[in-house]
């Protein structure tokens, strides 16, 4: 699977809050992320408050609007900060795959977006 790191360059630092030198966040917290998933395979996307794709296990999905959450769990996180669980079914997972949506905040505590990331294992 194609994996793509644009729009990380706000969600990453916020995902893995490690303190590192301004001009090393990106690349290296980007590289982490993904090196997470390659190892742990799981499905993680990154949307902005707009439910718009910022950073996906499927490349092909970044910039387009998220649309897994049939019963609108990620806006309803990003609205109230509650973590959800919910069955993401779709075209990159016919069968179903169950997700969680956690709110991300920036460093004044306002949500920014959502993390989703799957508790089952995707395949290669």
């Amino acid at each position: 699977m194609k994996r793509s790191l644009a729009g990380l360059s706000c969600a990453v630092p916020l995902l893995l809050g490690v303190a590192l030198p301004a001009h090393a966040e990106t690349s290296l917290k980007a590289a982490a992320l993904f090196a997470i998933i390659d190892h742990v395979r799981h499905d993680v996307v990154v949307v902005n408050k707009k439910l718009t794709i910022d950073a996906d296990t499927v490349a092909k999905n970044v910039g387009t609007k998220y649309a897994g959450a049939k019963g609108n769990e990620v806006a309803m996180t990003i609205k109230d900060g509650t973590p959800r669980t919910f069955v993401e079914t779709g075209a990159d997972y016919p069968n179903g795959i169950k997700e969680s949506v956690f709110a991300v905040k920036n460093t004044k505590g306002a949500i920014i977006g959502a993390v989703i990331v799957s508790s089952d294992l995707i395949s290669r």
